[in-house]
């Protein structure tokens, strides 16, 4: 008898090793982006915001042409990506993106969350997800409290759920700008740090397996102060209590300024994203999308930076001064 004992456990392991492959074959994997697509806005002046710049009547000549080809132009990237969630900041307000919808592949599916918040300029950050792939569980947006400090970006909160019945949330972000310099500007984020670091472990307090995507333009780096002594980001899974930025290890830039690239868009994400269950981050997905239609010129510094909308104030028929950042979950 113990030879035949032996047989079937030598005979297990290849139909092991079978049931793996065929379940790697078939796992969903949902593409996700972010992008900075700069000044999305309609050509309506509203009183209640500091849109003036982009109306028909302005310095600009932000004619309803102009607004058609940003359109345009930011659904042929889109496209491009085919993404099944979508990240975005500095976006007006949703007409912007029903608009840019009727544009997208699958046009049909796309559902669109954004919450006005307090900005000045009236530019929010918002989420477009795929209805065919996920249901909606709730949306939350969190205010930063800059104190006397004009009022910045909320956090959007969106919890998800896959067809098979996973939930997993991405918190959406667009923190304070540098306007003023690095020094000046550098307590304002870490303010933003705090908010989304309370943010975090409230969610993971109350759902301790739930899968967690932090994403947007943090206007900070990997090195800067919110990431490493707030957020005690890492480069890679090995501490299960920290964020990880996936991004981190790549020597590239997402926003152009001064001369010099800089990556100030990231995805985080947490531990959950990395233990074989539930939704999970698929190794090496992330990149900086870097197409050669959203690059353009050379200067002596560098050769080539974004492709933007306008050149100061001529339209440049561009996309934005960011490149988008893209990654893939798997189930």
């Amino acid at each position: 008898m113990k030879p035949k004992s032996q047989s079937l456990t030598i005979l297990k392991k290849p139909i092991i090793v079978i049931l793996l492959l065929f379940i790697s074959l078939f796992a969903e994997e949902y593409k996700l982006m972010f992008w900075n697509v700069e000044n999305l806005f309609d050509t309506i002046d509203d009183p209640h915001k500091n849109d003036n710049e982009f109306t028909p009547n302005s310095y600009k000549r932000y004619t309803a042409r102009a607004y058609q080809l940003k359109i345009e132009n930011l659904a042929e990237i889109i496209n491009d990506i085919s993404p099944d969630i979508i990240g975005l900041a500095e976006v007006e307000n949703i007409r912007t993106l029903n608009l840019l919808s009727e544009l997208l592949k699958y046009q049909f599916y796309w559902k669109i969350i954004l919450i006005e918040c307090d900005d000045v300029r009236g530019i929010d950050v918002a989420l477009m997800y795929r209805s065919d792939k996920f249901n909606l569980v709730d949306t939350v947006s969190h205010k930063i409290n800059l104190n006397s400090y004009r009022p910045t970006r909320d956090i959007l909160e969106v919890n998800l759920e896959t067809d098979s019945e996973n939930i997993f949330t991405v918190l959406v972000n667009h923190w304070p700008s540098r306007y003023g310099g690095q020094k000046k500007s550098e307590p304002h984020r870490i303010t933003a740090a705090e908010t989304l670091k309370n943010i975090v472990k409230k969610i993971q307090t109350k759902s301790p397996n739930r899968d967690i995507i932090v994403t947007g333009d943090f206007n900070d780096t990997f090195s800067d102060r919110s990431f490493q002594e707030i957020l005690d980001a890492k480069k890679d899974f090995n501490n299960k209590n920290s964020l990880v930025d996936p991004l981190a290890n790549i020597n590239k830039g997402t926003n152009y300024y001064h001369g010099k690239w800089s990556l100030l868009d990231h995805f985080l994400l947490n531990a959950n994203l990395n233990d074989n269950k539930n939704v999970n981050y698929k190794t090496n997905s992330a990149i900086i999308y870097k197409s050669d239609k959203l690059i353009e010129g050379e200067t002596k510094y560098f050769s080539g930076f974004p492709f933007r909308f306008y050149n100061i104030n001529r339209i440049n028929s561009g996309y934005s001064d960011h490149l988008p950042i893209v990654m893939v979950l798997e189930e």
